[in-house]
């Protein structure tokens, strides 16, 4: 041994640094798909019901009733369904929370519908100065929500990730307007009644905007609490009514409604999701 060198006695720990914990893999990273259950609350709860004079005996292009919103009170109720999505997860640097970019699809069952009754609401003088009463039946209903929306999150820790969402939305939707008129003369005797009506049942597109929070609480397993607001577009639709004319038994076409509505809603959710990759719920030691 050469002179000066250093005595190593055998069997003293070595000096060499503690092996080091090797980065987590990606968590979040992979397909996943899963179904969900929670409830959806009507949005704009109106439609907007306008009457006017289109025949004999009106001042022709004149708004009977004017407009006016008819309130429904039972749009809410139980969405459910399934869901499908990927999600790549990338690092952003030390110091940084993970960046978890994605996109997910998802198809819903509603047993949301509403129905309503505006009665006594039109009230206008024809040209000789009588006058018309309407009363009216409204229906609403969603059957179907689908949504087609990128996701953005971050790893709030290994284990949580919470995100926003925005993308296509669609549905299955419907609409009828059921209504009856009674024409009064000045004097207030009947001059007449009509009946008529509109229906709207497509498939309608628009957007959803949200946000959530997913726990992975297995292996494969993570649990989500979300919530969405969906809208599908403002339509209207044209009811003419027929007007039975007792004096003379000629029939007129004498009123027309127009009816406008917006299908948009509230979602609040809850899910769970299988992920095909897994969750890694240790860090890896590295070997020496």
């Amino acid at each position: 041994m050469a002179p000066g060198a250093p005595l190593l006695a055998a069997g003293l720990p070595s000096t060499k640094g503690a092996p080091a914990s090797a980065p987590l893999p990606p968590q979040w990273h992979g397909l996943y798909a899963g179904l969900n259950a929670g409830a959806r609350i009507a949005g704009d709860d109106a439609v907007s019901h306008t009457t006017y004079a289109t025949g004999p005996g009106f001042d022709a292009g004149t708004v009977l009733a004017g407009t006016y919103p008819v309130r429904f009170y039972n749009g809410s109720g139980f969405i459910g369904g399934a869901q499908a999505g990927y999600n790549y997860q990338l690092a952003l640097g030390k110091g940084m929370k993970d960046l978890v970019l994605g996109v997910e699809t998802d198809i819903q069952g509603l047993t949301a519908s509403d129905s309503e009754y505006a009665s006594n609401l039109a009230l206008s003088y024809l040209s000789p100065g009588g006058h018309v009463f309407t009363g009216t039946n409204f229906n609403r209903s969603i059957d179907y929500l689908g949504t087609l929306r990128g996701r953005v999150g971050l790893v709030l820790k290994p284990t949580v990730l919470a995100y926003v969402t925005g993308g296509l939305a669609y549905g299955g939707v419907s609409f009828s307007s059921r209504g009856m008129s009674d024409v009064m003369t000045a004097t207030s005797a009947l001059a007449g009644v009509g009946f008529g009506g509109s229906s709207l049942s497509d498939t309608k597109a628009g957007y959803a905007l949200g946000g959530g929070v997913e726990w992975a609480f297995l292996p494969n397993w993570s649990l989500k609490a979300e919530y969405l607001y969906y809208n599908l577009g403002t339509y209207t639709s044209h009811a003419p009514h027929l007007e039975m004319l007792l004096a003379t038994g000629a029939a007129a076409s004498n009123t027309a409604g127009v009816d406008s509505l917006t299908f948009d809603g509230h979602v609040l959710r809850t899910g769970v999701n299988y992920h095909f990759n897994g969750f890694a719920a240790e860090p890896v030691l590295a070997k020496y």
